[in-house]
């Protein structure tokens, strides 16, 4: 292959990796704001909880996900409590 020809290469090779850079620090900029968007409307900062300080391990999946679906059936029960909010479900 000629000195001119890898040259070419090069540089087209190079054009992909720099657009798919900033595709990935576009990605990367929105998720950000999906995260500190969804990190408001949790309301945790209110409470005192900020995720982002919180360390866990592989190995705290299973107790962080039975602590999800622990906080999830409250929150339904509390729904179907709740009159005005039970008006909002619709029957599947």
């Amino acid at each position: 292959m000629t000195p001119d020809a890898q040259t070419a290469i090069h540089a087209v090779r190079m054009k992909r990796i720099r657009a798919a850079v900033q595709a990935l620090e576009e990605a990367l900029t929105e998720g950000r704001a999906v995260s500190q968007e969804l990190l408001q409307v949790s309301g945790l900062l209110e409470r005192g909880i900020d995720p982002r300080q919180i360390r866990s391990t592989f190995s705290d999946l299973p107790r962080l996900l039975e602590t999800a679906r622990t906080i999830e059936a409250q929150q339904l029960a509390a729904q179907e409590r709740d009159p005005k909010r039970a008006a909002w479900r619709v029957p599947v």
